[in-house]
């Protein structure tokens, strides 16, 4: 029985730096979201309210995010 695996030095790298990207994306969500909260929680309640939370993506170098803000 023939078990090789055939995969190239690119197709390595390719699946590599999709992974990469994923993960920065999902930590730059994460990051954004911490300091969201932190400035909604340091507002002058006073003068600024909380109305709603909705979805809002951005584009970066890294490709689209969506983060609930």
């Amino acid at each position: 029985m023939d078990n090789q695996i055939n995969l190239s030095f690119a197709d390595i790298e390719k699946q590599m730096f999709a992974s990469v990207l994923e993960i920065f994306q999902r930590a730059m969500v994460e990051i954004l979201l911490l300091i969201d909260e932190y400035l909604m929680a340091q507002r002058d309640k006073s003068r600024y309210e909380h109305k709603e939370s909705k979805a809002r993506t951005c584009i970066t170098m890294v490709g689209e995010i969506t983060i609930k803000r």
